[in-house]
């Protein structure tokens, strides 16, 4: 199982920020997971929960465009941080990761 995160980009929208990015399966054989997006403080704190979509799938060949809107109370969207999305294989933290990507704010 293998593929890509691509076309990552953050919008500012009237109801608050919306990230988008591809999911893009690269191996013979569908792709089952999480996607995880989190935000890593410019400080190099430790990183913040912001989504999480269980059992995301990407059928082969193919791929997924997701938009997805990140409210969180009380978060600071700090110039320097950055917002990194993980697809990984099962339903907990330990499974291999499939797939990341990081962009900075």
């Amino acid at each position: 199982m293998s593929g890509e995160v691509s076309e990552v980009s953050l919008e500012e929208l009237e109801g608050g920020p919306l990230i988008s990015f591809r999911v893009t399966n690269t191996g013979s054989r569908s792709l089952r997971g999480n996607m995880v997006v989190e935000l890593l403080p410019r400080d190099g704190g430790r990183a913040i929960p912001l989504f999480l979509m269980r059992k995301f799938v990407v059928y082969t060949p193919g791929f997924r465009r997701v938009v997805i809107p990140l409210k969180k109370e009380g978060l600071a969207w700090e110039t320097g941080s950055r917002l990194r999305l993980i697809y990984r294989e099962g339903e907990g933290q330990e499974g291999r990761i499939i797939a990341q990507a990081e962009m900075e704010i």
